[in-house]
């Protein structure tokens, strides 16, 4: 974990996810398609399910933090419950908090588009800087530090993930509910605006009914992660 004032900055996560790549809901031209290193991701400007990756990036905080330490997504290993929390055709997948080394299990129903973050920072006002050019430059600082990511999904690995798959969100309202994580470390509870996120995100299309094994990970200055997802999908 971080220390200090940049332990409650940013918030260094990353994590991974796999699937064959279907087009319900999802905007990508054909062109994009074939040039997409990555045919199981969604490409890094795609607009899937209505909103960009910086966009989706906000959402994944907002449910990332809304509980607490005991019920975080953001702690622990062994078998996990993926549902907490999610809805719609989009899930999200949240990996270790500011590195280590994490193993889980957990189960996703079939057709569910899977959204995560490599690794990825928040920022946000009056804490962290008054305007949103404040906290945009904040929150890029902190992710300079940070020299390469990866995953694989069933032991193939992906591609280009550190030159192309960053994106910053705009601006947005973050809430800090009573009980949260935020609220439990000491922050005031209510909205913050602007609030911003930065990192590097993958948007993967549903994975096939059955059996697979996720591997991701990120390194930088004072920061190591390597997480491994044992993931059922199916009914």
């Amino acid at each position: 974990m971080l220390s200090g004032k940049r332990a409650k900055r940013t918030f260094l996560i990353g994590l991974i996810t796999a699937l064959a790549l279907v087009g319900g809901g999802i905007s990508a031209s054909n062109t994009a398609l074939a040039s997409n290193p990555n045919p199981t991701v969604l490409p890094p400007h795609a607009i899937p399910y209505g909103m960009s990756y910086g966009d989706w990036g906000a959402q994944w905080w907002i449910w990332a933090t809304e509980r607490p330490t005991e019920t975080s997504p953001l702690f622990g290993s062994g078998q996990v419950d993926c549902a907490v929390g999610q809805s719609g055709p989009v899930w999200f997948l949240a990996g270790g908090w500011g590195g280590g080394q994490y193993e889980r299990t957990c189960s996703i129903p079939p057709g569910k588009a899977i959204f995560l973050p490599l690794v990825n920072g928040l920022s946000f006002a009056p804490e962290f800087g008054e305007t949103e050019e404040e906290i945009r430059e904040d929150v890029a600082d902190d992710l300079e530090g940070i020299d390469s990511v990866g995953a694989s999904v069933d032991g193939v690995p992906l591609q280009g993930l550190f030159g192309h798959y960053r994106k910053a969100s705009s601006a947005f309202t973050f809430p800090i509910p009573e009980g949260g994580l935020l609220a439990e470390w000491g922050l005031d509870t209510g909205d913050r605006f602007p609030a911003v996120s930065d990192g590097w995100w993958l948007m993967l299309a549903p994975l096939p009914v059955g059996e697979h094994t996720i591997e991701f990970g990120g390194e930088g200055t004072d920061f190591d992660l390597s997480v491994t997802y044992h993931l059922t999908v199916g009914p």
